[in-house]
């Protein structure tokens, strides 16, 4: 799997290549999917992947119902068989899945103060290309326009100097790269990010190997700090809703301690009410 490694500042990244399990019965999976595993196979990216390793593990096939990129760790579910797939892959598809992520963005933005909270209501859409290619920088549109299609995400702030901003987003849509965009938009474009806190060309000059040490210092970290913290559902599908959690991953600790330099554990904190106020949103 040597085209799946991953290198920082010239050296090989020791990638966990293992999703911890959250909740597991008969047809569901519940996942904490760490950094650069791939959903499921795609382009380059066919070996270190949730469903290749979950159907290696049980010698059976799985269902991927919704999809985390590459980069992003956190909660991702999978149905065990098809009878299990439809009803899940309905819920995301009709707005009945609350989602939950953490996100760690450089400060850009002269207004956000800590306890804030508000909505980007920008619509997106993804330039086409030859042969009928999606290009893979999204585009903002002001919630007015006619381009694009409608997205909102809330944000909620929970701690802010003159460098750093950690939050949580709260997608009420699921659209492509929706969380990173409406952080750029609101000001607060993701540690790590490539294509939205370095650009197009950044993103290009990490694809093809030809980064600077610029560039390194500028992203501070090998992935965007983005991270599927919590999924509610109808689950079991008997009236009640069950929120599945994934722990914060090593990396944005390590982050949130060395640079941001406040305490996780405050963070952690705020997180748990935070997520006990988004278990009880039962609508």
């Amino acid at each position: 799997t040597s085209h799946e490694d991953e290198y920082w500042r010239g050296e090989k990244l020791e990638l966990d290549t293992t999703p911890q399990i959250i909740f597991e019965d008969d047809n569901l999976i519940a996942v904490s999917k760490p950094p650069f595993m791939s959903t499921h196979p795609t382009g380059r990216h066919l070996f270190n992947c949730v469903t290749v390793y979950l159907q290696t593990r049980d010698k059976r096939p799985y269902h991927s119902i919704h999809r985390l990129d590459r980069e992003t760790s956190g909660m991702l579910l999978l149905a065990k068989n098809p009878a299990s797939a439809t009803p899940l892959t309905q819920m995301f598809e009709q707005g009945a899945v609350k989602k939950c992520y953490l996100f760690i963005a450089r400060n850009h933005s002269r207004t956000i103060s800590c306890n804030d909270q508000f909505e980007i209501n920008y619509r997106l859409s993804s330039e086409k290309r030859g042969f009928g290619e999606k290009r893979i920088y999204v585009q903002h549109h002001p919630a007015e326009s006619t381009v694009g299609k409608h997205a909102t995400t809330h944000f909620k702030i929970l701690y802010h100097n003159q460098q750093y901003t950690i939050g949580l987003a709260f997608p009420q849509t699921g659209r492509q790269h929706q969380i990173r965009v409406h952080a750029l938009v609101a000001g607060l474009p993701l540690v790590g990010d490539k294509l939205y806190l370095g650009g197009y060309p950044l993103f290009q000059r990490f694809k093809e190997n030809q980064v600077s040490n610029e560039d390194y210092d500028l992203m501070e970290i090998p992935r965007h700090a983005l991270h599927a913290l919590a999924i509610n559902l109808p689950y079991p599908q008997n009236g009640q809703r069950t929120t599945f959690t994934a722990p914060i991953p090593e990396d944005l600790i390590k982050l949130i301690a060395s640079q941001v330099k406040t305490d996780p554990k405050n963070i952690e904190q705020q997180i748990q009410q935070q997520l006990e106020l988004f278990s009880n949103l039962n609508h």
